[in-house]
């Protein structure tokens, strides 16, 4: 191996061992904040789930690496994991997949538009559908004449889509990232070890995020946010498009929210976390443009 491919490698795993903590939440959050599984289960089943999508479907995310360079991986590691640090969620696939136009001095501009039309109508098709299916599993379970089977049959729900979230985050998210190394033992063992380590040694910030601050999590929200952010995620995979999973089951339980007599998020809140997020897009386009003019 090189310098340059080592260097690359080195940088991969640190930003999968940062993206590993901070997916933990995202995936299994619901499920742990409606009380349905315990933490220490959670995480194996994150750590499982992420490793199986990003290693039997994540190749169908090499389509959208067109320019696997330091600059890019400098990049996104300045405009995703740094301000994750500080509590600062930027989205690792809207930087990821910008940093590559930037660095390639804003060659590509047209797949950064196809892409941004893939994320408008992905996120407002979550948006839709989290309305529709909360409505329709809120006048089911009303209904429902044996509420304890019909909550075991949630709990039984719940804990599968969280395995099934975890798996199409590992195929989306990082089946996007393993491909910005070689495909040696090595490097995979590498990542594969600092996707497990960044799980389950610094998981505390980013369970608690999702699973204990948002107001009464339930078995409708937990199931709405699941299927409508798996099907989506896998539309995204399967279109070959980086989907970002945070902003996506956000969206999914803050619309579940407003279709239920209790608010999961504050308005205010959303709409300052996805002006946040789409930050990352220009910062990342921008940043990366002047990293390829520093390099040699």
């Amino acid at each position: 191996m090189t310098a340059a491919s080592i260097l690359m490698a080195a940088i991969v795993a640190a930003i999968a061992l940062f993206t590993s903590a901070s997916h933990v939440g995202i995936c299994v959050g619901p499920a742990v904040g409606a009380g349905f599984i315990r933490r220490r289960a959670s995480l194996a089943v994150y750590v499982a789930g992420v490793l199986l999508g990003a290693y039997t479907q994540g190749a169908l995310m090499s389509r959208a690496v067109f320019n696997p360079s330091i600059c890019t991986l400098a990049t996104t590691t300045a405009i995703a994991v740094v301000p994750s640090l500080a509590g600062i969620p930027l989205s690792l696939n809207f930087a990821l997949y910008t940093s590559q136009i930037g660095c390639s001095l804003l060659r590509g501009l047209g797949k950064l538009a196809t892409a941004s039309i893939y994320w408008v109508t992905l996120l407002t098709l979550t948006a839709l559908l989290s309305l529709a299916i909360t409505q329709a599993l809120r006048a089911r379970l009303s209904s429902c004449r044996k509420p304890a089977v019909a909550l075991r049959a949630s709990r039984l729900t719940v804990y599968a889509l969280s395995a099934l979230m975890s798996y199409v985050v590992g195929a989306n998210t990082f089946g996007f990232l393993i491909h910005f190394t070689s495909n040696s033992v090595a490097t995979q063992a590498l990542l594969i070890l600092a996707i497990a380590i960044g799980a389950l040694a610094m998981h505390a910030k980013s369970l608690e995020r999702v699973a204990y601050r948002f107001f009464r999590i339930g078995p409708i929200h937990a199931i709405t946010c699941y299927s409508v952010s798996i099907s989506l995620l896998e539309i995204a995979t399967l279109l070959s498009i980086p989907l970002p999973a945070s902003l996506t089951i956000t969206t999914a339980l803050y619309f579940s929210g407003r279709a239920a007599p209790f608010k999961l998020m504050r308005t205010r809140s959303y709409l300052t976390y996805l002006l946040v997020q789409s930050i990352s897009i220009p910062a990342a386009l921008g940043t990366g443009v002047l990293i390829a003019l520093l390099l040699p």
